[in-house]
């Protein structure tokens, strides 16, 4: 029987309460990740994140089954699926700047598989993933306007943004490369124990596969493939945990909570894979800038000057809805280098035996 994504959204928020309510029972508290506080005193939304990338998706065969080796660490039944596309931004000192877009599959009546965009969102992040990771990044984006996206980041943070920012004029700024990624969502609880009270902290992790594009998608790829690099990456990050209800606790106590438990649990995250396939430490705006700029400066890639806007169908005026000026679709239905469907990525993650024969080029 084939299980819809929402309702396969729905078995992971069951099961992460059945989980919750054996560990702690009925009455417990959830506490959402607290804002970390920077060297001016300004509070910065915190993404306790980590993430390791390889060559091939080989590391990643089974790994969900070795997850749940890990002591006091649970799987969830359910998944969180989608693709989207990155686009890699101008960015300040010490930070990532990039805007992103989700996508809807939807059939016409020919039954022709086709992408729209159903979400965007405007993101400046600390430049590496880590367990104090800032994260500020504004949602429900209307288009792919960068004036547009800038006024939200402004709204939503104000002086909480870092000052290189100031730099960027969103009028002038370009795309730098693309990423289309296909996401394998799942869900893990880790029972943390301090001596005298019980946590239940909740991971959201994924394995993702991705294609690397330069702006305008130009065939300068391996085998004259508009794919300039790929990406196979396993990531995970803490989004809240529970406690007993009746205990209150401090920011720090919060944050000390946090990076206690991916202290314990990254480690034996990134044991499940091979040293000698670790190929990036880049996030995966980093590791498209790091893609398209071994091809193209700078100055060529402001000369192009393309905007989000390109990648995205216009509505007009008498006119219905124009398609894109650039169609990123060959970025994910690639003759040479085609991106899985994320159940398909998940049945990989699944299997029991680590098998040598999996298509390492995947």
């Amino acid at each position: 029987m084939t299980v819809s994504n929402e309702q396969s959204r729905q078995l992971l928020k069951n099961s992460v309460l059945k989980h919750t309510q054996n560990v702690l029972g009925h009455d417990y508290k959830i506490h959402e990740t607290p804002n970390l506080i920077n060297e001016d005193g300004y509070e910065s939304p915190w993404e306790p994140e980590e993430s390791i990338a390889c060559s091939s998706l080989a590391p990643f065969i089974g790994i969900k089954n070795r997850l749940k080796h890990i002591n006091d660490f649970e799987v969830m039944a359910g998944t969180r699926d989608f693709t989207y596309v990155t686009m890699a931004l101008q960015s300040p000192a010490n930070f990532i700047s990039r805007i992103r877009g989700e996508f809807d599959r939807t059939q016409s009546a020919r039954g022709v598989l086709g992408r729209s965009f159903h979400k965007r969102s405007r993101a400046i992040k600390s430049e590496e993933k880590s367990a104090m990771r800032i994260e500020l990044e504004a949602h429900n984006l209307d288009s792919f306007n960068l004036l547009h996206a800038d006024t939200k980041l402004r709204q939503k943070y104000g002086a909480t943004l870092p000052d290189a920012y100031e730099s960027i004029n969103p009028i002038d700024d370009f795309v730098y490369g693309v990423m289309g990624v296909s996401r394998a969502g799942f869900n893990g609880m880790h029972t943390m124990r301090d001596g005298k009270h019980t946590f239940a902290i909740q991971y959201s992790s994924s394995v993702d596969i991705a294609n690397i594009g330069s702006p305008n998608l130009e065939a300068v790829g391996p085998k004259g493939s508009i794919v300039i690099a790929r990406r196979f990456e396993l990531e995970t990050e803490i989004g809240d945990f529970r406690g007993p209800a009746n205990l209150s606790l401090s920011r720090q106590n919060k944050e000390d909570i946090i990076t206690a438990s991916m202290g314990i649990v990254w480690p034996q995250m990134l044991a499940c894979a091979p040293n000698n396939e670790v190929n990036c430490q880049l996030t995966k705006t980093g590791a498209i800038l790091d893609a398209v700029l071994k091809l193209k400066t700078a100055q060529e890639l402001a000369h192009l000057n393309i905007k989000p806007q390109a990648y995205e169908s216009q509505r007009t005026k008498g006119k219905g809805i124009i398609a894109p000026l650039i169609n990123l679709n060959p970025l994910f239905d690639n003759a040479v280098y085609p991106l899985p469907e994320p159940k398909h990525i998940h049945w990989c993650a699944e299997v029991r035996d680590h098998n040598n024969s999996y298509d390492r080029t995947m």
